[in-house]
């Protein structure tokens, strides 16, 4: 495995040697913090949209209830205060710093993993009042200096799913959480004090207030499949979906004090998806005899099913000083996995991959940008390119590098190989005239600057591509609406869906000049007319919906 981490924070990357491990971090900084990985040799980067979003929500339950675990000291509330009228901005805010750090470590990182190992990814924002002032109006820049981020990559080995030395052994030791429904650092310091009673062979600690409740794990969330009948529960067994109906998976509601955790929603929404009845309810200790399978969820391991689980024989022998002084209880599950946990999995890795955004073309998408919307503000230093992380969905992949590891075949999650929009356009076809494109690339040289052939190839390339990648989007709206012809407006959605939405506006003042007939105007300095021309002729061929 290779030795390595990284610690972006305050635009430094941080190696090895000067970066501290992700608990080191977590203990030192308050803050709302989510944890997520790579997957498929580090080709894709698990549920990042929803990990974004729970982050964001963690952050506003810690100020609304608890500010002294988000804020590093306790200055006063008043700047802060402010942010709570303009919700919007700062999530946006909070976002867009999020996704940049996420942009300027991940590349790092990905050079010096080796072949098999993913990334595990730790990304902290923590509140620092003390870099705002009470008189100091509240803008994006204001508001973004009151965060600091750190974004910490680690390598991480997954293990094989199914394997019975792989499985899960657990022990019901400790109380529930505070602010469960929020993921704080300040936990990693609180749960140390469960290590104390952890039984051997243990590998995770399961959490309850009476004994017999059962929330949640310390960093996992919590399954249990069971009879719905205690009299079936003896005669029955999860050998196909035909006894499915007598059966149940049970795990405790968010209103009980369980973190809401990524996959855990995953889980619901699979069983909801495939007809396997789901109660949100804890799981009784009392009423184990009816338990057949047992599986935890977390955002490294997704899903890993339970072999067996220990719980003290006397709930007041939790106050013992070491587990030697606690006598057990143990329930051992025969099947591991079982049908039901297996299923679930499946459907889990299946989404893995629909709802992964690529990060091995994070270069390659800047030069799209830079290239495609260069007209805006081309001058050195000051180009800004959307961040790749902060895309809702991103299922494309340009054809030229579908043989890249990791890259599904013919470009697409969604759609599949032959079926691209550029499956069936001859290759020729598929490119912007190269004049075209070295007219617009020296818009941004000076005078005596020169553009090397295999420059303007990449260039006419990536432009292509882009060009593609939009209207792949534009098209999925329109045959959902059961439209056949892409229209401006399709585009400018398609832009917004896909994070480009700074750039809408200078776009419909172009779309709306261009419907009332003013063919010399342009929402962007440069040659508007010749970019006119040269999209339109590339969208000719995708522009009939199939």
């Amino acid at each position: 495995m290779t030795a390595c981490r990284f610690l972006f924070t305050n635009g430094v990357v941080l190696r090895a040697a000067d970066a501290p491990p992700v608990a080191t971090l977590l203990e030192t900084h308050p803050g709302a913090y989510t944890t997520t990985r790579t997957h498929n040799n580090a080709s894709c980067l698990l549920f990042w949209e929803r990990h974004v979003q729970r982050l964001v929500n963690s952050i506003k339950i810690l100020y609304n209830s608890k500010p002294e675990l988000l804020f590093e000291s306790n200055e006063s509330r008043v700047p802060f205060s402010l942010l709570s009228t303009q919700t919007s901005v700062w999530e946006s805010v909070i976002r867009s710093l999020v996704n940049d750090s996420m942009n300027n470590v991940l590349p790092v990182a990905l050079k010096e993993r080796n072949g098999g190992e993913e990334l595990a990814i730790t990304t902290l924002v923590s509140g620092n009042l003390g870099k705002l002032s009470e008189n100091e109006s509240v803008d994006e820049e204001r508001i973004s200096r009151a965060f600091d981020v750190y974004v910490h990559v680690g390598i991480y080995v997954p293990s094989m799913f199914g394997i019975r030395e792989n499985c899960a052994h657990l022990a019901m030791v400790g109380r529930g959480r505070d602010v469960a429904e929020a993921k704080y650092s300040d936990w990693v310091r609180q749960r140390k004090s469960l290590e104390k009673l952890r039984p051997p062979l243990a590998t995770e600690l399961l959490l309850s207030n009476d004994g017999d409740q059962i929330f949640e794990g310390s960093v996992t969330n919590f399954f249990v499949v069971c009879c719905k009948d205690k009299n079936e529960a003896k005669e029955k067994h999860l050998d196909d979906y035909k006894n499915m109906y007598s059966f149940e998976v049970q795990t405790a509601p968010i209103s009980d004090g369980v973190l809401p955790g990524v996959v855990r929603q995953l889980v619901i929404e699979v069983c909801s998806n495939k007809g396997i009845p789901l109660r949100e309810v804890a799981p009784s200790w009392s009423k184990r005899e009816m338990w057949e399978e047992a599986f935890i969820t977390s955002s490294l391991r997704l899903l890993q099913h339970v072999e067996t689980i220990r719980a003290p024989s006397s709930w007041e022998s939790l106050d013992s000083k070491t587990w030697k002084e606690i006598s057990w209880v143990e329930k051992q599950f025969q099947e591991c996995p079982g049908m039901i946990t297996t299923a679930i999995q499946k459907e889990i890795m299946d989404k893995a991959s629909i709802e992964g955004y690529p990060v091995k073309f994070v270069t390659h998408i800047k030069r799209v940008l830079l290239v495609f919307c260069g007209g805006t503000n081309c001058d050195a230093g000051s180009f800004h390119v959307p961040p790749i992380f902060g895309f809702p969905k991103f299922p494309w992949i340009p054809a030229t590098m579908a043989d890249a590891p990791g890259s599904p075949a013919g470009g697409s999650h969604e759609s599949g190989g032959d079926q691209s929009p550029r499956a069936n356009v001859r290759e020729q076809d598929r490119y912007l005239p190269i004049a075209n494109i070295s007219r617009i690339m020296k818009k941004a040289l000076p005078a005596n600057g020169k553009i090397a052939k295999d420059a303007k190839d990449t260039v006419q390339e990536c432009v292509s591509e882009f060009i593609s990648f939009i209207t792949s989007e534009a098209s999925d709206k329109c045959q959902k609406e059961k439209r056949k012809t892409i229209n401006g407006d399709d585009l400018l959605w398609a832009m917004a869906t896909l994070g480009f939405e700074e750039y809408i506006d200078p776009l419909k003042a172009y779309l709306n000049r261009y419907r009332e007939g003013d063919t010399k105007g342009s929402a962007r300095s440069g040659d508007g007319s010749s970019r006119k021309d040269t999209v339109a002729g590339q969208s000719n061929s995708n522009a009939q919906v199939q």
